[in-house]
């Protein structure tokens, strides 16, 4: 049973509980909460794979769902009740992910396999690769311009942004460096970290 009361906030991904046909929507369709306009009511960016808005419209409350990509916190469960099994393969330090010890930041678990790390690295990658038609990654000059560049475009808009806080928020930045795998990943990456640090 979904759980109505649950409070919405800005840049939360949101999904459309009834269709829209008035507006071309249907339900399911996914957005991205981008202002809020009266206590319940919300305005929210439809936008393609490519960042692309196709709808913006004011929604109530009470007509969205809310997209959540992690796992209920333990002050959920039960007293005792562990979310996650720790007996199978216990050795040495490290989480337990399908009855296997992973270490670090959990990189290619499916922990880290969510959409918006995913979507997210491949817009970013896509940026570095439009940048690179105007700065040479070779030269550092124009390499010190691009984290500001990706930067600045991914405030530019409300979608991306909201997978890139959700990517690092659920996977770090070590996998979402790792799921863009470009020679400016770093620099690129410690300035997108601005956005959660806000």
């Amino acid at each position: 049973m979904v759980n109505t009361l649950v409070r919405l906030q800005l840049l939360d991904v949101v999904a459309l509980k009834a269709p829209l046909p008035e507006h071309n929507l249907n339900a399911g369709q996914v957005g991205t909460l981008v202002e809020q306009l009266a206590p319940d009511v919300y305005e929210v960016e439809f936008s393609d794979d490519h960042g692309q808005t196709y709808a913006m419209l004011p929604l109530r409350n009470d007509q969205l769902l809310k997209l959540v990509y992690l796992p209920p916190s333990r002050e959920f469960n039960a007293p005792g009740e562990s979310p996650m099994g720790n007996t199978i393969h216990q050795h040495g330090a490290g989480d337990n992910i399908a009855g296997d010890k992973v270490m670090r930041d959990k990189i290619n678990t499916q922990i880290n396999h969510s959409q918006d790390l995913t979507q997210a690295a491949k817009d970013i990658k896509t940026l570095l690769t439009q940048l690179e038609n105007d700065y040479d990654p070779t030269k550092p000059t124009d390499k010190a311009m691009m984290p500001a560049k990706v930067v600045e475009a991914v405030d530019k808009n409300p979608t991306l942004k909201a997978r890139v806080i959700n990517a690092l928020k659920e996977g770090g930045s070590t996998a979402l460096e790792e799921a863009i795998a470009h020679p400016v990943v770093k620099p690129v990456v410690a300035a997108l970290k601005g956005f959660i640090d806000v």
